[in-house]
């Protein structure tokens, strides 16, 4: 199975609700991501979500995962043109470690 191609966005959320994560492509989307608790009611036992999941960090590394990908994809080709580094040809197996986990290969 390949991924939903990109760009994707953040879709609008409500502060405490979660957020979904959509393909401009295929106009659908592709991921919901809930809310993150900041904290626990110590009364009621129930999350306490500070921040709006809409900016949270991992939201945006999420919606940025297609275009992750195809630098990495890109960058494999500059890295197979000289390998006569050692750090190079270890970056080259680590993205394509990484690249190969993403296409449902092996890691």
């Amino acid at each position: 199975m390949r991924y939903t191609k990109g760009p994707w966005v953040i879709g609008s959320s409500v502060e405490g609700e979660g957020a979904h994560i959509f393909s401009e492509t295929a106009r659908r989307s592709v991921a919901w991501v809930a809310p993150w608790p900041s904290a626990i009611d110590e009364e009621t036992g129930r999350a306490i979500v500070a921040e709006d999941t809409h900016e949270h960090p991992d939201m945006r590394l999420i919606a940025a995962a297609p275009e992750l990908y195809a630098a990495l994809r890109e960058m494999t080709f500059y890295f197979s043109a000289d390998l006569s580094s050692p750090l190079a040809a270890e970056m080259r197996g680590r993205v394509l470690a990484a690249l190969s986990r993403v296409d449902g290969g092996a890691a």
